[in-house]
């Protein structure tokens, strides 16, 4: 299982995902006028997602609150652009080193090797 990362867990190398926002869901209340009660709901917090959660990336820099990383694509190469990643908004979670060597040594059926 992926392990949840606080950025003093975070080094250079590692291989990280985003899990998902890191604030919970905030709480609102609406009245009723006619019933004179007050109901509690909850509201998501609206979440940047350059990266979707689960893409696998390398993690190239660190400079807290910041995390500079590079995606991990198929075949095992990196993305040639950057991903900066700002902790306060963004959660990160550790993969599993199969994981990622399941992503790094996939090939589309029909598609030789390199």
């Amino acid at each position: 299982m992926g392990l949840l990362l606080n950025v003093d867990d975070i080094d250079v190398g590692m291989e990280v995902a985003v899990y998902g926002p890191a604030r919970k869901a905030r709480r609102m209340h609406r009245f009723h006028p006619a019933t004179g009660t007050m109901e509690a709901m909850a509201v998501p917090e609206q979440h940047d997602h350059r990266v979707p959660p689960g893409v696998p990336m390398q993690v190239i820099g660190v400079s807290p609150p910041f995390v500079a990383c590079t995606i991990i694509e198929p075949g095992g190469n990196r993305c040639s652009s950057l991903v900066i990643l700002d902790l306060r908004e963004t959660r990160l979670c550790r993969l599993l080193g199969e994981f990622v060597e399941s992503i790094e040594g996939w090939q589309p059926e029909g598609v030789s090797g390199p």
